[in-house]
């Protein structure tokens, strides 16, 4: 196993509006200041994002005229997102009161 590979992959979805913007693309294709009104994040915030995702795989993007249409890759992401959702379903009390976590966030 690629440790150093894993730790980058878990990073690139670590980041609420990264998962945000996952979650909104997966409902339909969409520009960046779409994804931006929804998300209520900045513009340049999003885009941001985007470029992490788009690097690391999880969206694509379109040129339409002098549009930039965001999709995300719905094979990768859908069999992600449904085991992860499964897995919380199974954990979620775990999760959500993992005291290691809310160190390593900084929570109280």
């Amino acid at each position: 196993m690629d440790y150093n590979s894993y730790s980058k992959f878990f990073n690139a979805l670590a980041s609420e509006n990264r998962l945000k913007i996952l979650d909104i693309l997966r409902e339909q294709d969409r520009t960046v200041s779409e994804i931006s009104e929804i998300a209520a994040v900045e513009q340049s915030s999003v885009s941001h994002h985007l470029r992490c995702l788009r690097n690391c795989g999880f969206v694509q993007r379109k040129v339409d005229g002098n549009k930039r249409i965001y999709t995300i890759n719905s094979e990768a992401v859908e069999k992600l997102f449904s085991g992860v959702e499964e897995h919380i379903e199974n954990h979620e009390n775990g999760i959500y009161t993992c005291e290691i976590l809310k160190d390593e966030r900084g929570e109280q």
